[in-house]
This record gives C-alpha cells, sequence and structure tokens, in this order.
C-alpha cells in the first residue's frame, strides 16, 4: 500500500511540476501554431479552376487556409528600343494577373475562406520556392496538370522533376480531367 501511494504521490508531483512548466512556457513564450496554408498558383487555364476546387474541398477537410500566387512571368523584352510597347505589353500582363486573382478570391469568398494572396513578378519555378521559403506556414503546393495534351505545363514538369528536390514540402498534382466531386 505504501508503495502505491508513494509512487502515485510521485506521479502527481511531477505531473503538477510538468503542468506547472508547461503552463509559463505557453503563458510566456510559446505561440499557437497558425493553421496550416495550401499554396496554389493561378493562371488562366482551365485546369486552375478544377485545381482550384481541389484546393478549396481539401482545405476544408483539414481545417487549411489558401494561398493564391499568380506569377507575372520577367521575361527581358525583345521591344527594348521601343519602351511604350513593352511597358504596354506589362500592363496587360497585371492586368490579366489581376483578373485571374479576382477570379480566385471571389471563388475561395463565396466558399467562406479568406486567401492570402500573392502577386509576384519573375521566373515561375523561383518565385514559388520563395514564397514558400518565406511563408513558414505553408505545407502543401497544389498545381493542375493538363491532360488534354502530351505537356501537364511547365511548374508540374519543373517540380516532379528537377525541382522536387527544392520543394520542400508535399506538392499535389490535380489532373485536368477530374470533375468537382471527385
Amino acid at each position: 500500500m505504501f508503495c502505491l501511494h508513494y509512487w502515485l504521490a510521485g506521479s502527481l508531483i511531477g505531473l503538477s511540476a510538468y503542468y506547472k512548466k508547461d503552463k509559463d512556457v505557453l503563458d510566456n513564450t510559446a505561440r499557437v501554431p497558425a493553421r496550416p496554408v495550401y499554396l496554389i498558383v493561378a493562371d488562366e487555364t482551365d485546369e486552375f479552376e478544377t485545381a482550384l476546387q481541389y484546393a478549396v474541398q481539401s482545405a476544408q477537410r483539414n481545417d487549411a487556409s489558401l494561398a493564391v500566387l499568380q506569377i507575372i512571368p520577367d521575361g527581358e523584352s525583345t521591344f527594348m528600343p521601343w519602351g511604350g510597347i513593352s511597358e504596354k505589353m506589362e500592363q496587360a500582363q497585371i492586368k490579366r494577373a489581376e483578373e485571374a486573382l479576382d477570379f480566385a478570391k471571389n471563388t475561395l469568398k463565396s466558399k467562406g475562406i479568406e486567401p492570402l494572396v500573392y502577386m509576384k513578378k519573375g521566373h515561375p519555378e523561383d518565385v514559388v520556392r520563395d514564397v514558400i521559403k518565406d511563408n513558414g506556414n505553408i505545407t502543401r503546393l497544389v498545381l493542375a496538370a493538363n491532360t488534354d495534351e502530351g505537356d501537364p505545363g511547365p511548374l508540374v514538369s519543373y517540380f516532379t522533376g528537377a525541382g522536387l528536390k527544392s520543394l520542400g514540402i508535399p506538392l499535389t498534382i490535380v489532373p485536368s480531367h477530374l470533375s468537382f466531386q471527385q
């Protein structure tokens, strides 16, 4: 009887010290971890809508947030001598990017999701890696793959090949032929 009582008393003392220690840590320094964030790359393709719907369903099932990234390609202009043409082309790219982001934001807001929104200029592979690196809460990259043609798309090709090693988070590839209910 004495051994059992001593063991219980020792356990309770140990537990109370453990809880007190954890309480102090929680009260002073610990932060509640943020919800995971799924990153989806917005573009003007049909498969983007399929990937967006998949990302919404997945985020809702897993209590995650969504981030939408619109990339404006950073290509050296062949129209450098004619700066006005280059500037107009860039403005048109920005306008198309804003329209794609607006579509994504409206779709997500209609589902009750307030997305993080990024619009970045640069080489797509580098931009995706940089956004993931800069936001430690991004836990998954969701990309759409074109299954109607032979090429699934440049980001899918890159991140399933040479870029997979540099990714650092899981990659979800959504085939374009899926319906929203699948």
